[in-house]
């Protein structure tokens, strides 16, 4: 794999995005939910999981674009019957509102991810410092 990410760590990436949490992901890759933990402040995985999670929205957002058709059609089919078309256009309304959300996240997420890979390669890994607590 060449990334400095075990398969094991590549399935948990899978499972994490799939699953969105780190306990059902522990059980599902067998390992601890310390592991995963562990494993989110390793620079090699948090790179992997943004890559992964970027490749992720991107596959929504054409998915999504690719139903536009559908969707217009499915709005012109509603306007065009008196009948009640409720479920019908909730669809489109999902679909129409969203959209533009998704695709600036999945632009924001490559941009920042493209900034972290500038720094980084300027001033070597970013390390992560724990939070202060204020009394």
């Amino acid at each position: 794999m060449g990334d400095g990410v075990t398969p094991r760590q590549h399935k948990a990436i899978e499972s994490l995005i799939l699953l969105g949490d780190v306990t059902s992901t522990a059980r599902e890759v067998h390992v601890s939910r310390k592991t995963i933990y562990a494993w989110l402040k390793q620079p090699a995985f948090k790179a992997a999981l943004a890559e992964a999670q970027q490749e992720a929205l991107q596959s929504v957002c054409r998915q999504l674009l690719g139903l536009r058709r559908r969707a217009v059609k499915a709005l012109g089919d509603a306007l065009a019957r008196e009948e009640s078309t409720s479920n019908r256009l909730r669809a489109v309304e999902v679909w129409l509102s969203k959209l533009p959300a998704w695709l600036q996240a999945a632009d924001l997420q490559a941009r920042v991810a493209e900034l972290e890979r500038r720094v980084e390669a300027q001033n070597g890994p970013a390390q992560q410092t724990a939070p202060t607590r204020k009394r």
